[in-house]
């Protein structure tokens, strides 16, 4: 059993609420239900359908999902051009385990595709013991978030666009914007709703148990790009902040199964944008020192604006980023245009040395959402 889980029964603990996906992997969820907490979040089984990209594939393909071609590679053997005919070049070379955002790679070269799986396997180790290598894929990636009370409900959030690349490089998101639900047609809409179905049936039938908790895939429409078994971030400061319902009574019902006893929650009008601040170095590198930063209080006094705090630590009274992505910077507003211009206004209260973040976030959408 994992330690914390005895903690928070002895303290008397009524529900909990598992986020990083690390957690998911050590079965967090699954302990802590088999002592009676209620828990917002899926087993670790139910959870291989982000933390093993070779495991959601094949349900992909089992369940006749619309994903991009692939095949399963070991980190030991030679990737040839011949082993994946109809796949690329470009090839997106995928660490098949978790790796903190930062295990995808795209290649233009069998010789690239093999450094890439060198290197993924000297960085991440087992989580790269096994590689997805698909076909590259163009055009807007959008989420779809969900809520899942195990029973066969679920319940959606508008749909939302991340920015995952910093500098060339994919990170963890480096941005979102909500909602973009104007981007995808009716019928995709559709399409993509109906995919929940097979796969929470495939995923009960390969672990005995309902899907709890929160699974949103990540699409470039028409095809499932990969799936993901709790909130996303950058995606959850933007839903926050248009949220206008109890959040915590919606995960509760979720992990208590009574998802059908409440209505469904209410939206505030308008736009939600957020920019992610990352120290110098990132993502390669962390700083080589904890950087004061300055101007948290001036770029909350923007209208619309609200800073959330990643990897930060406050002491001496004073806020420092630890090393990642330190604060994300969310504004509202409606149009989309008012959103951003307020986002970029705080952005430029906030400084730090080696601070480095998107201009772009959402520039593309303005128009089409």
């Amino acid at each position: 059993m994992w330690y914390p889980a005895l903690f928070l029964t002895t303290f008397f603990a009524r529900s909990a609420k598992t986020g990083p996906e690390n957690l998911l992997l050590k079965d967090v969820a699954g302990d802590l239900r088999a002592i009676g907490v209620p828990v917002f979040g899926p087993s670790a089984a139910s959870a291989r359908i982000e933390t093993s990209k070779v495991f959601a594939k094949n349900l992909m393909q089992s369940v006749g999902i619309p994903t991009a071609p692939f095949i399963c590679h070991s980190a030991g053997d030679v990737f040839r051009p011949e082993d994946a005919l109809g796949i690329g070049p470009p090839y997106v070379v995928k660490a098949d385990g978790l790796a903190g955002g930062k295990g995808v790679v795209i290649c233009e070269t069998a010789d690239e595709v093999n450094a890439a799986i060198e290197d993924l396997h000297f960085k991440h180790g087992n989580a790269a013991r096994e590689v997805v290598i698909e076909r590259f894929l163009k055009g807007q990636e959008v989420s779809c978030h969900l809520l899942s009370d195990g029973t066969g409900l679920y319940l959606p959030f508008p749909a939302s666009c991340d920015y995952k690349k910093l500098d060339g490089k994919n990170t963890g998101g480096m941005g979102a914007v909500t909602p973009t639900t104007r981007l995808i047609s009716s019928a995709l809409i559709g399409m993509v709703f109906k995919v929940f179905n097979p796969v929470f049936k495939a995923l009960r039938d390969e672990t005995g148990e309902g899907f709890i908790g929160c699974l949103y895939p990540q699409f470039i429409p028409p095809y499932i790009v990969e799936f993901n078994a709790r909130f996303g971030d950058p995606e959850t400061e933007v839903y926050m902040r248009l949220l206008d319902s109890d959040l915590l009574e919606l995960l509760y019902v979720c992990a208590t199964g009574k998802l059908k006893e409440i209505p469904a929650p209410r939206w505030l009008p308008g736009y939600a944008v957020s920019v992610a601040i990352a120290t110098d170095g990132y993502p390669d590198r962390g700083p080589e020192r904890q950087e004061r930063i300055y101007g948290i209080e001036e770029a909350e006094r923007v209208e619309g604006v609200v800073v959330f705090h990643g990897s930060t630590e406050k002491h001496d009274g004073h806020v420092y980023a630890l090393g990642g992505r330190a604060l994300h910077i969310t504004a509202i507003g409606d149009p989309l245009e008012k959103a951003i211009a307020r986002a970029d206004e705080a952005l430029a209260r906030i400084h730090f040395p080696g601070m480095q973040y998107r201009t772009d976030i959402g520039a593309d959408l303005i128009g089409r959402v």
